[in-house]
């Protein structure tokens, strides 16, 4: 065979004479421009947040400085801790450090509130520019769990009360505490009004790369990345969850264990090389023409020969067993083609009246497995009537003829290979009151079938078996008596709804050794008192398939339980009016 006719190296030649080019350009490209821009627009950034967060340091070292110098030289502060609360030098001075918050505040535009904290008298003195009465109770209440459990620390700290975040700095001296809160928004304001596209992101991350601002990043892998304790600043690059890459430029604050984080977009830096617009504007075009090339040799090589070799298999399923394909000049096509041709040649041989001779024998079976029941309940019929006769309880007689005629007219009409749940319910209850005759005092049943159920298909004389053996082996002695419930319920947390069909006594149970067998299957052998079980279960088989079971198990305290997993098949057009 010519390597040319190779469907593999046309395949080959065709992916590598789209890529190689493709691939080749957008690489060179890609690698050197982006390395620019990304060395010389972190470079710039870094800069920047270097000047900004060296700003800020200086402000917070500033505000530190005067909390110190507020915590012990302060002539208010120190009565504070000195004179008892209710006294007048106490409350004088309390008014007077509002006052002096109030005063000062002006000189330290990134706090937004002062307070003092007395330990021992649990006395919190603040003062708040913008006053909110939720946030303010909030801020109290980290203020006191920060002091309380001797987490102020000796730099400023980034919280959250819930509602709000910030920072916040707490200064200790002779039971006195003093601090200033910083929140997010105004600690954030001086780079708000920095303009880096519309996707760029500044936040603040602690030292693990958590995000510690309210600025949502949830495209965003968490941690969003590991600044260490690096005393520089440092830039690379970083994928949010789509695979879109961002160039990120963080340094850190050296009055707190936060790091400012500047995130830009890639694609927004490309907009200002004109070059690289050029050419992303010609990659399409040039793509679209490689690729129209490549489909149009796959086209013909490939994707033509294997529809239509879909078309002709999808025709032998149909029936159609004359579909003959036409041989492609590519060899491992040309045999897979030659193959099917001779299968369907193949299939077209065999004749038919093998599958209506199959059929055929599968109803006779079908026919004589639903036979084998009904003289095993003409037996129990028998001695049950004779039993009455011997008893000369003729009342009871009539009644059970009344029944008993319900019960054969049903067996006449179960010639059909299906019945309704209704009907082969309505004929168990029959065959009940039937044995309820028998033993009016120990015997007791219920039949619970949801009116939705009712049209549910079944085999003729399905339950009636596992009722037999539940009268036969249930009864615990002679004067025993014996509770039978027949239940039907649908499963509605399968797609396929199947149905439950549950057959529970409250009499001896199954033994041990019996239960055993019955769970591993061998009610399978046709021999012995398990004929019943096996007659039902391959009945079931040969009208539902693989979607059936039967499950045995004992009750608690006492009792056993037969279920039975069936389709949901409802049959629309049932016979009416049948009698």
């Amino acid at each position: 065979m010519a390597i040319n006719s190779s469907l593999r190296t046309k395949l080959i030649f065709g992916f590598l004479s789209v890529i190689v080019p493709l691939a080749a350009f957008l690489y060179y490209s890609n690698y050197y421009a982006m390395e620019v821009v990304r060395k010389q627009v972190a470079q710039s950034n870094l800069n920047l947040l270097s000047l900004h967060t060296r700003a800020m340091d200086k402000s917070l070292s500033d505000i530190n400085s005067y909390l110190y110098k507020l915590a012990t030289t302060d002539t208010y502060v120190k009565t504070l801790a000195i004179f008892p609360e209710q006294s007048e030098d106490y409350i004088f001075s309390r008014i007077m450090l509002m006052n002096k918050f109030d005063a000062d505040h002006g000189l330290y535009n990134l706090v937004d509130s002062f307070f003092a904290y007395n330990a021992d008298n649990d006395d919190l003195i603040s003062y708040y520019e913008s006053y909110d009465t939720n946030r303010g109770r909030e801020r109290n209440a980290l203020i006191r769990s920060l002091v309380n459990t001797s987490e102020s620390g000796d730099r400023w700290r980034w919280v959250s009360t819930g509602t709000e975040s910030g920072l916040i700095r707490i200064v200790r001296s002779s039971g006195m505490y003093v601090g200033a809160w910083i929140p997010e928004s105004r600690f954030m304001e001086p780079v708000k009004n920095l303009n880096f596209g519309e996707s760029g992101k500044f936040l603040l991350v602690s030292d693990e790369g958590r995000v510690l601002t309210s600025i949502s990043a949830n495209d965003f892998p968490d941690p969003l990345l590991n600044p260490g304790n690096e005393k520089n600043g440092q830039y690379g690059t970083i994928n949010d969850k789509s695979a879109a890459s961002y160039i990120y430029m963080v340094h850190p604050y050296t009055q707190s264990s936060i790091w400012m984080l500047l995130l830009i977009p890639e694609r927004d830096l490309l907009l200002n090389l004109p070059f690289f617009q050029r050419a992303i504007y010609s990659i399409p075009f040039i793509v679209l023409l490689l690729i129209f090339i490549f489909v149009m040799i796959l086209q013909r090589v490939l994707i033509k020969p294997i529809s239509s070799l879909l078309k002709g298999m999808r025709m032998i399923g149909q029936g159609n067993l004359r579909i003959r394909l036409p041989v492609p000049a590519q060899w491992e096509i040309a045999y897979l083609i030659k193959t099917f041709n001779h299968m369907a040649s193949e299939i077209e041989g065999l004749t038919i009246g093998m599958y209506e001779e199959k059929l055929r024998v599968q109803k006779a079976e079908f026919k004589h497995l639903q036979s084998q029941i009904k003289p095993h309940f003409y037996l129990n019929t028998l001695n049950i009537i004779y039993s009455l006769a011997v008893l000369k309880d003729h009342a009871t007689v009539q009644k059970l003829a009344i029944h008993l005629a319900d019960y054969f007219r049903f067996t006449i009409r179960t010639d059909r290979q299906i019945v309704t749940l209704k009907e082969e319910c309505t004929h168990i209850a029959n065959y009940l009151e039937i044995q309820r005759l028998r033993f009016p005092d120990q015997l007791f049943y219920q039949v619970l079938l949801p009116k939705q159920l009712e049209d549910v298909e079944i085999p003729p004389l399905t339950i009636q078996p596992f009722v037999e053996n539940t009268l036969i082996h249930g009864f615990q002695g002679e004067e025993a008596v014996l509770h039978i419930s027949i239940e039907v319920r649908m499963d509605a947390d399968t797609a396929e709804g199947k149905i439950f069909i549950a057959v529970f006594d409250d009499g001896e149970g199954f033994e041990e050794q019996k239960l055993r067998r019955l769970q591993t299957g061998e009610y399978f052998d046709r021999q012995g008192e398990s004929v019943g079980i096996w007659n039902v279960y391959h009945r079931l088989r040969m009208h539902f398939g693989e979607e059936v079971a039967i499950r045995f198990a004992n009750r608690q305290p006492q009792g056993a339980a037969v279920t039975l997993e069936v389709p949901n098949v409802c049959n629309n057009h049932q016979e009416k009016g049948m009698s």
